[in-house]
């Protein structure tokens, strides 16, 4: 008897599908987790035949000891060393030279005018406000001191006789000067005692110098040593007359220029120093070019050995020259002065120079204008031209 409906099915269509999804789900997770069961077993397979590897081949290499150490020690080294060898020559290293800086100014005059400004302004550093920077950022600093040091009256404008106080002394270390001249027509303004006196206040403030003895019994003793960065730079320093101010064996006085003098002291400073600068107050004041004088000693100077020279007196700035490939400065000016009366007496030049023991390297040059009667200030840009002009033709690196 046939009926109004189809009984094919005991569940829905929609009931159907979802069970028949949930079968493959479970077959699915079911062959995941058969496929994860057989990889971690095939891993641990693998680090089983690791471990045992390793092991295997430590035994083999205790046992093999001797046979390994014999096959090491025969071969053969030598073509591989010398290879290398080889490879370095053609890069031979490159020595590095040390380097010091040395900063030379030109005549420094503490006493007449420049030292009533100092005692006006109850400060002995006045004179040096505004170029210390300069002096005291080189290695070694070096001037000419034309002033005896010793306790007395004041030196009023219009005197020759200089004299400065004391306090000049603390004054000059404080602002960086390691080296000063003491060759010059007014180091002995203040007789022999004056100039004992200048040696013990710098002396004192452990400021070496140069070109003034206690006698002549060893005129080679003059040469003041200064090491610095392991180079030994070896001052000379040397005035034109009177006869009268030269060191005697019985009295104290300065070094003059001579000639035969010039060559014994270079022979005997050579070998004990890298470098030799040679200092000289000569020339013609107030004149820009060198004398004949200056000239001949300079030479003379470099053609027995000397590295540099430096020069002053003329009161002005004057030319420099490259001799034999060593510079001549044969005068840097004023640089403390009073002496106001004229522009080219107010010009000055500082010289900073970078030295290795195998000369000067390199040179910058600081103009300098005085003011106030006492005080050098860095020179402006129109200032600078006009003095550097006065060196002549010559690479001045600027």
């Amino acid at each position: 008897m046939a009926l109004g409906w189809h009984c094919t099915s005991s569940l829905p269509p929609s009931l159907e599908t979802t069970a028949d999804r949930k079968e493959t789900r479970n077959h699915a997770e079911s062959m995941k987790k058969w496929l994860i069961t057989i990889t971690i077993v095939i891993i641990i397979g693998l680090i089983s035949i690791g471990v045992v590897y390793v092991l295997a081949s430590r035994s083999l290499e205790v046992g093999d000891d001797t046979a390994a150490r014999k096959k090491f020690d025969t071969t053969d080294l030598v073509p591989f060393e010398n290879w290398v060898e080889k490879r370095i020559q053609i890069f031979p290293k490159k020595e590095v030279l040390q380097e010091i800086s040395l900063l030379a100014v030109g005549d420094i005059m503490l006493s007449r005018k420049v030292g009533q400004q100092m005692v006006k302004y109850q400060d002995y550093h006045y004179p040096f406000f505004k170029v210390m920077e300069l002096i005291e950022g080189a290695d070694l600093s070096f001037g000419n001191l034309e002033s005896p040091i010793q306790k007395g009256s004041p030196v009023y404008t219009g005197s020759f006789l200089f004299r400065a106080d004391p306090e000049v002394a603390e004054s000059l270390s404080w602002t960086g000067f390691d080296v000063l001249s003491l060759a010059n027509n007014h180091v002995l303004n203040q007789g022999t005692d004056g100039l004992l006196k200048t040696f013990g206040y710098l002396s004192t403030q452990e400021i070496d110098y140069c070109g003034a003895m206690k006698n002549s019994e060893n005129l080679s003793a003059q040469l003041a040593i200064k090491e610095v960065k392991g180079i030994k730079i070896g001052f000379l320093c040397y005035a034109y007359g009177p006869d009268y101010y030269a060191a005697t064996k019985q009295n104290p006085g300065m070094i003059l220029m001579n000639d035969e003098q010039l060559k014994l002291d270079l022979e005997s400073a050579k070998p004990q120093v890298d470098l030799v600068i040679v200092s000289m107050h000569d020339g013609v004041e107030y004149n820009h070019t060198s004398s004949v004088h200056q000239q001949n000693f300079a030479h003379l100077a470099i053609d027995n050995g000397a590295d540099l020279i430096i020069g002053h007196h003329p009161h002005v700035v004057q030319e420099v020259e490259i001799y034999k490939d060593k510079y001549i400065f044969y005068s840097l000016g004023n640089f403390v002065f009073d002496q106001m009366w004229s522009q080219a007496t107010r010009e000055g030049l500082a010289v900073k120079l970078t030295l290795t023991k195998q000369g000067v390297q390199n040179v910058e040059y600081f103009p300098v204008v005085s003011e106030n009667y006492s005080q050098p200030r860095h020179a402006n840009e129109v200032e600078r031209e006009k003095i550097l002009k006065y060196l002549g033709k010559v690479n001045l690196n600027f």
